[in-house]
């Protein structure tokens, strides 16, 4: 009989897989399993207990404390089993019912101690892969080549078929003392004192990766766990030796890159000085092997840090790494404080839609582990196609891209996440380029409201003063700023226009297409007729955190938008930003600016050229909005924690 070994703790949410793949061992396999749970906060133990209560062959026992680890449950397990073997099965892996029995008939028909198997891996987007394969097996005859050929191909896992009385006449038991590596441990001792090990290329179980960071121990690291890491495998490389195996040299590779690559991107801590002259001794000592390791740059340089004992140099390189890329970077500007308190950051500044120097982005590439693109454009496009397992890469979608197709040419499955700024967009993009939603994070553009001054030089003139922010392209609406502005000087001749950024004309695009040539010189010719060519000013780019507080309204008048940026700074400065109404705009802006004509809004306008204490209420409660829903803490924190989670 098979002693199914499964420790749990807060699994259950995560067990239908598990539970459903146990029910289907065939009946030619006796066997019986057996769930210790470890003080489970959930209802993991009243579930299983149930479960229990429905199969004569399954048992479930609780610690009586939490022990912190998996090799406390599968201790008590293996001593209350009663099967000629063992297997032990993680809570959330897929055991394959036909790859237990085959097994199972083999060790009985070859009389064999212990049975390796083949792996499939299932990533958490449903991709499968196979691994710890071993080639050539059966021509390997003698005990220690297949010891050997077991240490360099496989993962060490102690889910595999072994002996009861393998384990129980040599007492070998797992080490609570350790959170991680002790299964490696476990099993290298089961091995050295088998008889007769056998492998089959048939997988026994599915290792399924989750994308949640609450999944894993080593999801979690501090200087601690890194210790059992190094001590797992100088312990490995000893019982191992006694064979004539040695760990470091046949698996060391993987292990240390393994354990580097999730120190890196799970640390809690930096690593403590007394770990660290831990893993530099251990470097050392193995240096004959470990200088023969190929590992990425990135890593090396952990390594050679560790070789050198620059304690500093490794902590330094241990920081997660993020480099900007896009054409125009500047919503991200007012984050870079934060993120760099965090990460390295490097940008990657492209010259347009698709030109960068292709030279520089791969070298970033190399150096980096977050990649996050700003505009779902050529760079988006371009990173997809060339970021590597390793890395994480995100990209936020703004509202131009809609009317390109660089979103059709996305390598999704590279894509960790998109980020929207606002809902109405987020429908848009997945519905353009057939995105499912799960892709998709909401989080909108930051302002930082502080640093917006708000006394304005002449408070009874700033009600008169208008502001655009940009009238390029044509959605942008201008021609109904201009008629707005002609309606109000009808009434009173104080009124203003000012035109921040880039004039029309300058924009060599626009000069060279006929429809926006047409449209501004519509324009232009609408300003002369209306006699507004001295009330509208073309001021260029200017410091907005600064300009806006001599203006009352920033208006947003286009066809459509993302979230539009403009009003909402004017909110910040102490004026007010109004709407018509694109789609979307209630979503992201307060109902009491948004006017369905710009006789509304003029009205509205006119209501409180005199009215200052009206129009100080309604600028405080825009600017208490921004506070509360855009602000740069807030918006910061989203990001954060989104990275936080694309770790994972």
């Amino acid at each position: 009989m098979i002693s199914i070994v499964i420790p749990t703790y807060n699994s259950i949410s995560k067990m239908d897989l598990t539970l459903e793949s146990l029910r289907g061992i065939p009946e030619k396999v006796p066997h019986e399993v057996i769930f210790v749970d470890d003080q489970s906060k959930d209802d993991t133990f009243d579930v299983l207990s149930d479960e229990c209560e429905n199969n004569d062959n399954w048992k479930i026992f609780r610690l009586p404390e939490n022990s912190g680890s998996a090799a406390k449950p599968r201790n008590y397990g293996l001593e209350r089993a009663s099967g000629e073997f063992l297997f032990f099965l993680d809570s959330d892996d897929i055991l394959i019912p036909d790859g237990l029995a085959n097994a199972y008939e083999h060790a009985i028909k070859f009389d064999s101690d212990a049975v390796r198997n083949s792996l499939q891996v299932v990533a958490p987007d449903g991709t499968t892969r196979m691994s710890d394969r071993i080639p050539g097996w059966d021509k390997i005859k003698d005990p220690s080549s297949r010891l050997r050929a077991i240490a360099k191909y496989q993962s060490l896992t102690c889910s595999f078929l072994m002996r009861r009385d393998v384990v129980m006449d040599n007492e070998i038991r797992f080490m609570e003392s350790r959170r991680i590596g002790e299964d490696i441990t476990f099993s290298s001792e089961v091995l050295t004192k088998c008889l007769s090990v056998a492998y089959r290329d048939v997988p026994i179980r599915k290792y399924v990766k989750n994308d949640d960071d609450e999944g894993s121990v080593t999801q979690k690291l501090n200087s601690s766990n890194f210790k059992d890491f190094i001590e797992a495998w100088s312990d490995v490389d000893d019982i191992l030796g006694t064979s004539g195996v040695s760990f470091i040299k046949e698996h060391g590779h993987a292990a240390m890159d393994y354990a580097l690559r999730q120190f890196i991107w799970f640390k809690t801590e930096d690593l403590n000085r007394e770990v660290f002259d831990f893993f530099s001794q251990f470097c050392n000592t193995h240096w004959n092997y470990i200088s023969t390791f190929k590992f990425s740059r990135r890593l090396n340089e952990l390594v050679l840090a560790a070789r050198d004992g620059n304690y500093e140099q490794f902590v330094d390189a241990c920081k997660i790494r993020l480099v900007l890329a896009g054409h125009d970077l500047k919503f991200m500007n007012d984050l870079l404080p934060e993120l760099k308190k965090r990460y390295h950051v490097r940008t990657d500044k492209w010259t347009g839609h698709t030109t960068h120097d292709e030279a520089l982005s791969r070298e970033l590439l190399e150096w980096t582990d977050y990649i996050w693109v700003e505009w779902l454009l050529g760079a988006a496009v371009w990173y997809s196609k060339n970021v590597m397992s390793r890395h994480r890469l995100v990209v936020r979608a703004h509202r131009s891209e809609m009317t390109v197709d660089y979103g059709l040419n996305l390598n999704l499955s590279k894509v960790s996440k998109i980020v929207a700024i606002a809902p109405h967009s987020l429908n848009d993009f997945s519905d353009r380029f057939d995105i499912p939603y799960e892709k998709f994070e909401l989080i909108p553009n930051a302002f930082d409201v502080e640093a917006y001054q708000t006394e304005a030089e002449n408070t009874d003139e700033r009600r008169f003063q208008l502001a655009m922010i940009g009238t390029v392209p044509a959605l942008k609406g201008f021609h109904k700023a201009i008629e707005l502005l002609a309606q109000l000087r009808a009434v009173d001749e104080r009124y203003q226009l000012n035109v921040y950024g880039k004039k029309y004309s300058e924009y060599s695009w626009v000069m060279n297409s006929e429809s926006a040539r047409k449209y501004y010189s519509m324009c232009d010719s609408r300003i002369e007729e209306l006699g507004l060519t001295d009330s509208i000013h073309y001021e260029g780019w200017v410091n907005t955190k600064e300009s806006l507080r001599n203006v009352g309204y920033a208006l947003s008048l286009s066809d459509f938008e993302g979230m539009q940026v403009a009003p909402g700074e004017a909110f910040c400065a102490g004026g007010q930003g109004l709407f018509l109404p694109w789609r979307g705009v209630e979503a992201c802006y307060p109902d009491e600016f948004i006017f369905d004509s710009i006789e509304t809004m003029r009205d509205y306008i006119l209501a409180l050229q005199n009215d200052e204490t009206s129009f100080a209420r309604a600028s405080n409660y825009g600017r208490e909005f921004m506070l509360e829903r855009y602000d740069i803490r807030i918006v910061t924190s989203r990001v954060l924690d989104l990275l936080d989670r694309v770790r994972a």
